[in-house]
């Protein structure tokens, strides 16, 4: 299996929330010797080099039994990378976003302009909804999670956003790629999620997750049992 022969794993996180949304997830991995935590532009004061050219390196660079897992905006730029087709490493999308379920990134940009906590704190009870009782503590955990840790201007996001909002998902991806795997959130509150339907009608390789939002990393042992059968 993959990761019993892997020997690096790179976490990529998503739009808002910085790298620590992978604390807990790095114990699942305690076998792999080499983690990498990867800062988007905005997310660090270290960070100098924008999104587009951190995730087209680091596919560039990947060699075989490589692993990357990257999560919703991450997700998409991977996808949208001229270096996706021929990176010689595994990759691995959760909730791979292009654009929300409900209205436009227009307009979400529009209301962060105008009431930034307001629509941020918004953002993060729809990242967690999934209709159950525990929907309302997992909020206030990623609530307080966000909170504690290094947050993003309302200019980086936005400008994030105006990126997002320009590309589109590659034509080229018409044949599946062996080494990619798109993970897709059944109850997902915050995705569009026609990008996975048309890869999944392709036969790529894609996985539904069944009672799981748009953050997933609170209930990761699906997501763990999906990596740890790839071959």
């Amino acid at each position: 299996m993959l990761i019993e022969k892997s020997q690096k794993i790179t976490f990529i996180h998503g739009w808002l929330f910085g790298p620590y949304i992978w604390s807990g997830v790095r114990e699942y991995f305690t076998n792999i010797k080499k983690h990498k935590l990867i800062s988007l532009a905005g997310y660090s004061s270290k960070t100098t080099v924008n999104n587009e050219q951190i995730v087209d390196n680091l596919l560039k660079s990947a060699i075989q039994d490589d692993i990357i897992l990257s999560y919703s905006y991450s997700a998409a730029l991977i996808l949208s990378s001229n270096n996706l087709v021929p990176c010689k490493g595994t990759v691995i999308l959760i909730n791979p976003f292009f654009k929300p379920k409900e209205n436009s990134i227009s307009d979400f940009y529009t209301d962060i302009k105008i009431d930034f906590k307001k629509n941020i704190r918004r953002f993060i009870y729809d990242c967690v909804k999934k209709g159950d009782e525990q929907t309302k503590s997992n909020y206030q955990s990623l609530l307080k999670l966000y909170e504690k840790n290094y947050i993003p201007s309302m200019e980086s996001l936005c400008l994030d956003l105006q990126y997002l909002e320009k590309i589109n998902f590659p034509d080229k991806l018409n044949t599946p790629l062996k080494n990619l795997h798109i993970i897709q959130s059944s109850s997902d509150e915050v995705n569009n999620t026609d990008v996975f339907n048309l890869l999944e009608s392709k036969k790529f390789n894609t996985y539904r997750l069944f009672n799981n939002s748009h953050f997933p990393f609170f209930e990761f042992d699906e997501i763990y049992e999906i990596i740890k059968n790839i071959k």
